[in-house]
C-alpha cells in the first residue's frame, strides 16, 4: 500500500497542499519525487535541466528568491526561475547546504569554495558567503 510502514503523511503548509511523502534525509529529497517541491530551477544548456525546489527554504536563505517569490515577478506566478550563473550540479550542491537537515553535513572546502561563493553572492546568501570566506 501506499501507505505502507515507509511512508507517512507530511503537511505542506507553505505550499498550500498536502503529499504523502518517504522519510529520507533533507539531501535525498532532491528530484526525488513529489516531496512538497513547489518551485522549479530551469537550468540551460546543452543538456536543459530541471531541479525541483522548495521556495520556502529558498526565500528564507536568500533575499534575492524571497524578492522573486513574493513580488509581481513572473517567478512568483510560475514558481520557476532560471538558473544561468551556474550549472545544474554545482547550484544542487549549493542548494543542500540550504536545506535544514542535509546542510548540516555539507562543508565548504577548497574544492567547492570557488562556485560556492559566487553562487552565494549572486544570491545574497550571507551565511555561506561568511562560511565560504573562511576557508
Amino acid at each position: 500500500s501506499y501507505f505502507s510502514s515507509n511512508y507517512f503523511a507530511t503537511t505542506c503548509a507553505w505550499a498550500g497542499f498536502y503529499m504523502p511523502t518517504k522519510r529520507r534525509r533533507g539531501a535525498d529529497l532532491i528530484d526525488g519525487g513529489p516531496q512538497c517541491h513547489d518551485a522549479v530551477a530551469v537550468f540551460e544548456g546543452k543538456a536543459q535541466a530541471e531541479v525541483r525546489v522548495h521556495s520556502v527554504v529558498l526565500r528564507i536563505a536568500s533575499p534575492v528568491f524571497d524578492a522573486m517569490f513574493s513580488s509581481e515577478m513572473k517567478e512568483h506566478a510560475t514558481k520557476r526561475f532560471k538558473v544561468d550563473i551556474t550549472s545544474r550540479d554545482k547550484f544542487v550542491e549549493f542548494y543542500r547546504f540550504l536545506l535544514p537537515v542535509s546542510g548540516r553535513d555539507s562543508k565548504v572546502s577548497a574544492d567547492n569554495v570557488d562556485y560556492i561563493l559566487e553562487i552565494s553572492e549572486y544570491y545574497q546568501v550571507q551565511a555561506l558567503k561568511d562560511e565560504s570566506a573562511a576557508v
